[in-house]
């Protein structure tokens, strides 16, 4: 499991540089590469953390209106992905970020129950 486990690692923090740079086409690539090599030595952690940054990619705001409307249903994928994995791992950071995230994508999308059942998480 190392190597390739630490490559899934690596190719994310390629893939976090890229969306720094905003270069989300290259971002994606790396985060998918990483995700496969994830999925591949079953490291649950790594596959959580790249999905949450999946959804990152998918998902802006600004002003309170969605940026990409075309892909929030994308967004929602990765974040409830990602929720599953992060609930089995407790990884309470991340699944912290997933829950706001998903709070914030319900909230711009006028759903605002779905949004405060996500905000008040414990």
């Amino acid at each position: 499991m190392g190597d390739e486990s630490n490559q899934a690692t690596i190719l994310g923090n390629i893939g976090n540089l890229y969306y720094e740079l905003e270069q989300n086409k290259s971002a994606e690539l790396f985060f998918r590469k990483g995700l496969a090599l994830a999925r591949k030595t079953n490291n649950l952690v790594m596959q959580g953390n790249i999905l949450v940054n999946l959804g990152r990619l998918k998902f802006e705001v600004v002003n309170d209106s969605l940026v990409n409307l075309s892909e929030v249903d994308s967004a929602l994928k990765y974040y409830n992905e990602a929720k599953v994995i992060l609930e089995q791992t407790n990884s309470q950071y991340n699944l912290g970020v997933v829950y706001n995230n998903l709070g914030r994508i319900y909230a711009a999308k006028k759903d605002y129950t779905r949004a405060f059942d996500f905000y008040k998480w414990d």
